[in-house]
């Protein structure tokens, strides 16, 4: 029960800084970045909270980002 509760706060709160955020973005690329992240990282947090054992969203957005980043941040 308090995991759904969870869910649907956080829910919400996604939906209202999608509210105010909105009219700010300038383009549809920008839009549909936003959408991707939050659609991304509310997905995430649904199945942690179901599967805890699972890795978190900071080890996805590293594994989707790595290949970016890579040439950049050589040791």
């Amino acid at each position: 029960m308090t995991t759904f509760l969870f869910l649907f706060a956080l829910g919400l709160s996604f939906v209202a800084f999608s509210w105010f955020e909105w009219p700010s973005m300038p383009d549809r690329r920008t839009k549909t970045t936003f959408v991707t992240i939050v659609f991304l990282t509310y997905g995430l947090t649904v199945a942690i909270s179901f599967k805890p054992e699972l890795p978190g969203p900071l080890q996805l957005y590293e594994h989707l980002l790595a290949p970016l980043v890579s040439d950049w941040m050589k040791s």
